[in-house]
């Protein structure tokens, strides 16, 4: 791909910050891949129906149609308290990723953007945030990201195993649920004036 230094010719915001907006945009495509993954072997629909249901419906209707499913599927308490533990938190990524997409950003202080953005209600809301925040944001993403995957094959494990050879053991391992990420910290705008740091 060639590189174009002097592209765009208009204002984008802090560039190192614009940068990481579209690091967060790619990363949260990835996330909904594994939102996806766990929405099939959660729910117990095929990939199929997922690939044509998800699109058509919102992520507040996704994760209440899991925690609806969520009784019914008869998980051990260990993998459900993982799977409300992933649902939780994409909530938290999903606020996240929305709050950023649909802000204008604008330099800040010396170590910090601005971002800004008009609510349903009219009420105009911002906040300043560090690139380590931002960064932060992606990084959560993709921690997310992983332990969906590694959720959604471990609970897929049964029908995994059965390729593995005749008894159906797959190796030792194979699929092990995997260690809780830390908690994303939910990015919170106010109407209030916006310290700049």
């Amino acid at each position: 791909m060639e590189e174009t230094s002097d592209w765009p010719s208009y204002h984008t915001g802090p560039k190192d910050s614009t940068f990481v907006l579209g690091v967060i945009s790619a990363t949260y495509g990835r996330l909904e891949h594994a939102f996806s993954a766990m929405f099939v072997n959660t729910t117990g629909v095929t990939s199929n129906f997922a690939s044509i249901l998800l699109p058509k419906i919102s992520n507040d209707v996704r994760t209440a149609l899991m925690e609806e499913t969520l009784p019914l599927m008869g998980f051990t308490a260990l993998i459900e308290e993982h799977i409300r533990h992933f649902i939780a938190r994409f909530k938290t990524l999903v606020h996240n990723r929305n709050m950023l997409m649909h802000s204008q950003i604008f330099p800040g202080g010396a170590t910090t953007a601005v971002l800004i953005k008009t609510q349903r209600d009219g009420k105009v809301v911002g906040r300043s945030v560090t690139l380590a925040e931002l960064r932060q944001i992606a990084d959560d993403m993709e921690a997310f990201r992983e332990y969906g995957i590694a959720v959604a094959n471990h609970i897929a494990l049964p029908k995994v195993a059965r390729l593995f050879d005749a008894k159906g053991e797959p190796p030792p391992d194979l699929f092990a649920l995997p260690r809780k990420p830390d908690l994303p910290a939910r990015l919170d705008y106010t109407s209030d004036p916006i310290p700049l740091r």
